[in-house]
């Protein structure tokens, strides 16, 4: 079968480079990248862009500088929302383990006790289980996320299938 001797292929040919190499400091990173990009334009696209090799020239040196060019950018995106959002997040863990150290975080012995006019929320009970900022700043991103995307998906689904019942 093809596509179980695809990978060898381009295996065999970063061994090739490597070894043609030897006495060299080689950059593994920059290879992997090209060895799966052969590897995956090969099984989605039908042909390698052949960037370990260097048997393809022109439309193909293009694309792979490209996707490059494209994936940087998209992670120094993401790198810069990241460092947004947590500076957001990070403002209300301060203020929530500066309360608790203080004792004053006016935590609920009962979430349905709303007296002393705060609500129950996750963030201050994380903060009497830790003072960790970075496992509170994991924990509440992570509950964002699927607070997020797994509400708003069911209420999709749920007007969804009440519109189909009309």
């Amino acid at each position: 079968m093809r596509g179980i001797v695809m990978p060898e292929d381009h295996f065999q040919n970063l061994l090739a480079l490597l070894s043609e190499n030897e006495e060299e400091v080689v950059d593994l990173q920059d290879l992997f990248h090209k060895f799966t990009m052969d590897t995956a334009t090969e099984l989605l696209l039908g042909q390698s862009v052949g960037s370990v090799s260097l048997t393809k020239s022109g439309t193909f040196d293009t694309f792979s500088h490209s996707f490059k060019v494209a994936s940087d950018a998209v992670i120094a995106a993401v790198v810069r929302a990241q460092k947004q959002v947590h500076t957001f997040v990070e403002r209300f863990i301060d203020e929530t383990l500066e309360a608790h150290d203080q004792g004053t975080d006016g935590k609920l012995k009962d979430s349905n006790d709303e007296s002393n006019g705060r609500s129950y929320n996750f963030l201050h009970e994380l903060a009497t289980v830790t003072s960790d900022r970075q496992v509170i700043l994991d924990e509440v991103i992570s509950a964002l996320f699927a607070g997020r995307d797994t509400t708003a998906s069911l209420l999709s689904n749920v007007y969804s299938s009440a519109l189909d019942e009309t």
